[in-house]
């Protein structure tokens, strides 16, 4: 009886109640969709770094405090790679080879820092041009093509494009090749991309006369929740020979990034939600307050303060339920939105964007519909109050 009272009730006046439902709705939707937004910046962030430099990396010890000159030899690689094949919880294991030197052709050079790995087209794809698929095939990045001035014969895709390249690493003597360029390498760092050549780690040995060997060993999990305890079973097992940097060791630009990212989503998330507590707190108080003079003539007609106290109730828990099912559906639909439409999210000194995603989560769905829950339970304390505190006369006469 009291549910069927305060269903009609609510209906009432529908213009009130309708846009009533419509404010929390959108409140409930802004709330669940900034939660998105905000997880994906996070993991967007940790899953570019990852890409990048991969879950961890294993080198000699003091290799990445002087990059270029302590190599993993063969015995080293085959030790290490041995101890990985025991851990199902990893995925991807790649020898990279870091060496520098100069590049150009007869009218022009600049230095560049190659990056010869096992695997490069499990990482590299060329974003003009064609990947890398045979031996004397190398990438270069696009901004470093444009200062060779052979950016638009590559993406033309001219097969005569060849570059000379001229580099040593770890005593192996001046070496000097000629390469064809295949395709243009975008990281979207312009730094990067001005300087970054690309190859197959055997074309590297071989050009610098080298025996099976490395820089480093990168190594990417299924699953970068299993981090800490797959790099503390590594290191236990490789007995402090070799050093592990994990990926955040290897960014620490991530650190800063993510600071400035999250004091700056703090801020906005206490405004916001500072802006919907006031906001709702206001229209559900004014429309429970207007109609303070139906609660006076339930009152009046023999109503006792639990049975309008229980409508009031009902009604708030009505208002809330069906505003956070319209409230997900509208977030749902943005987010649908956004992974049919172009919106691309650009990192600070970047170039090329990332596709906005929305991630939703159960815990930030729960945490907002709570935030929503608490807000409309506290705007109805001041209506019941006044109801149960005015006699039917003044609630009437309100």
């Amino acid at each position: 009886m009291k549910l069927l009272i305060s269903w009609n009730s609510l209906w009432t006046n529908k213009q009130r109640t309708i846009f009533i439902i419509i404010l929390i709705s959108l409140a409930f939707a802004s709330t669940v969709v900034f939660n998105g937004y905000t997880t994906y910046m996070i993991n967007g962030m940790e899953m570019g770094y990852v890409e990048k430099t991969g879950s961890f990396q294993i080198a000699n010890t003091g290799y990445f405090d002087n990059k270029y000159d302590s190599l993993l030899g063969a015995d080293d690689i085959k030790r290490i790679r041995k101890i990985l094949e025991k851990d199902d919880r990893i995925d991807e294991v790649t020898e990279i080879l870091l060496f520098s030197g100069l590049i150009g052709d007869s009218d022009t050079s600049t230095p560049f820092i190659a990056t010869a790995t096992n695997n490069p087209l499990s990482r590299f794809g060329s974003s003009d041009g064609m990947p890398i698929t045979h031996d004397d095939d190398i990438l270069l990045g696009s901004k470093l093509a444009k200062n060779l001035n052979i950016y638009e014969k590559i993406v033309q895709q001219n097969d005569d494009v060849s570059v000379n390249i001229m580099a040593s690493l770890a005593g192996s003597g001046l070496s000097f090749s000629s390469f064809n360029v295949s395709g243009i390498y975008d990281s979207g760092t312009t730094e990067v991309d001005s300087r970054h050549v690309i190859m197959k780690l055997d074309t590297a040995l071989n050009m610098l006369s080298l025996n099976e060997c490395a820089s480093y060993i990168e190594v990417k999990l299924l699953n970068n929740k299993d981090l800490k305890s797959v790099i503390a079973n590594i290191s236990e097992m490789l007995d402090g020979q070799f050093e592990v940097k994990d990926w955040k060791q290897l960014n620490p630009s991530y650190a800063q990034v993510s600071g400035m990212f999250n004091t700056i989503q703090t801020f906005f998330c206490i405004i916001m939600y500072f802006f919907i507590f006031v906001a709702l707190s206001f229209s559900l108080n004014t429309e429970f307050t207007e109609r303070l003079n139906e609660f006076g003539t339930l009152k009046a007609i023999g109503a006792s303060k639990e049975t309008l106290i229980s409508i009031i109730f009902y009604e708030v828990i009505m208002i809330i339920s069906i505003s956070l099912l319209i409230g997900y559906g509208e977030a749902q639909l943005i987010r649908y939105l956004s992974s049919i439409c172009d919106w691309q999210f650009i990192p600070p000194g970047e170039e090329i964007g990332y596709k906005l995603v929305l991630i939703f989560n159960k815990t930030s769905i729960l945490l907002s519909a709570c935030f929503i829950i608490i807000v409309c339970m506290l705007s109805s304390i001041a209506p019941i109050c006044k109801t149960i505190k005015y006699s039917p006369d003044k609630l009437m006469h309100s």
